[in-house]
């Protein structure tokens, strides 16, 4: 059983600006970590119900529903 490390982690980005997103992954590159992006609150949740992320960083503030809606779903 060999110990997870940044580099071979999964991150799940969400965020409702495109810019945004490009920049958090291309600050995530270096590391190695596996990347999705999606584009609201709920294809985050969606996302997480199909795959295991080891960390999901998600804006607060998006249309439709928010960061703080999808974190309680």
């Amino acid at each position: 059983n060999r110990m997870r490390t940044i580099y071979d982690s999964r991150l799940l980005l969400v965020d409702d600006n495109d810019l945004n997103l490009q920049i958090a992954e291309e600050l995530m590159k270096p590391y190695g970590m596996q990347v999705d992006c999606v584009h609201s609150g709920q294809e985050a949740v969606d996302a997480v119900k199909k795959e295991r992320y080891d960390l999901v960083f998600m804006d607060h503030m998006m249309p439709g529903m928010d960061g703080m809606e999808a974190l309680k779903k």
